[in-house]
């Protein structure tokens, strides 16, 4: 029967590898806005912007801290920082009228590129922000790999299927 999706119940963020967790605020997942060129011509009334599958512009994630910690600062580094984040997504089960959970996983490697430190305020939290360039992330659910992006090597899955073999073919890469 159908679920209707209702919240993210927690969430817990790990450097990858780990069992380290990070004592953090809120996450922003990136967005994806589809690289695009505009096609015309005879037989198209008009214009259309047509994407380019799995690739798409600069892309960022951010995780907000309630501390300036040691494991923020040492993500600032030169090398890609690794973060598995593990979540449960609750649902309602309208065939069997309850609550269902189901397991979110975001793996997500980038660059530092953004620190911003945030205020000293007595009493709060500093609102530091550690914002990164993405250049991998893989999300499962309820343990099956839905989406795969690898900017640097032309990977691009939605439900395993592979959307980029044919460019990686022509390009001498498969």
């Amino acid at each position: 029967m159908p679920q209707i999706p209702q919240k993210l119940s927690d969430y817990m963020v790990y450097v990858a590898g780990t069992n380290s967790q990070l004592g953090n605020g809120d996450v922003t997942l990136p967005s994806f806005e589809a690289m695009t060129s505009e096609v015309g011509g005879g037989g198209i009334y008009g214009g259309l912007e047509i994407p380019t599958p799995g690739m798409f512009g600069p892309q960022t994630f951010s995780i907000a801290f309630n501390t300036i910690s040691k494991d923020v600062l040492s993500m600032m580094g030169p090398d890609v920082v690794k973060l598995e984040m593990f979540a449960s997504q609750q649902s309602w089960d309208t065939g069997q009228s309850k609550i269902v959970n189901e397991g979110l996983k975001v793996v997500a490697w980038g660059l530092a590129k953004n620190l911003e430190l945030g205020t000293l305020t007595k009493n709060d939290s500093t609102g530091t922000t550690l914002e990164f360039e993405l250049t991998y992330i893989k999300i499962f659910i309820s343990g099956t790999a839905i989406f795969e992006l690898d900017k640097l090597n032309y990977i691009y899955r939605i439900n395993g299927k592979d959307a980029n073999i044919d460019i990686r073919k022509n390009l001498g890469m498969a």
